[in-house]
């Protein structure tokens, strides 16, 4: 079953989808959100080019485990995918993959550390959006 994870932003939602198997997260293409009037049906036919049977939209939770404003745009944005398509969406808490996503590129020598950390959200770029997509995608593979 391959599954479509989105890492939604104010710029760009980064993308990942899994292997058919459900045992891989792969980074792909991020898409820009524009003026976000249509992301919901960019997003769902991309879903269904993808032929997934299930797409995750990372939630964005405070540490604490509350919704600010961020992780009700994506509550928002899960709400809208879900009128435009039949496949299930559901919301996974990212907390942290983002930062988890930085790491693992500078690890393989592919940007450097700090800029996620230092920067902000808008200023990510979208290997970094996708990566953390991968991220959230892998840790929903890895469950029992």
């Amino acid at each position: 079953m391959r599954i479509l994870a989105i890492d939604p932003g104010t710029v760009r939602c980064g993308l990942a989808v899994s292997d058919p198997l459900g045992m891989l997260a792969t980074p792909l293409q991020a898409m820009p959100v524009g003026d976000g009037q249509d992301l919901a049906a960019r997003l769902a036919r991309r879903a269904a080019e993808l032929e997934v049977a299930r797409i995750i939209v990372g939630h964005p939770l405070n540490m604490d485990g509350t919704a600010g404003p961020r992780a009700q745009a994506c509550e928002r944005l899960a709400q809208a995918l879900r009128s435009q398509t039949p496949i299930p969406v559901d919301l996974v808490d990212e907390r942290l993959s983002s930062f988890e996503a930085e790491d693992r590129l500078h690890e393989a020598g592919r940007r450097p550390r700090g800029r996620v950390r230092a920067g902000r959200a808008g200023r990510r770029d979208a290997q970094v959006d996708s990566a953390a997509a991968a991220v959230l995608l892998q840790w929903v593979l890895d469950r029992p």
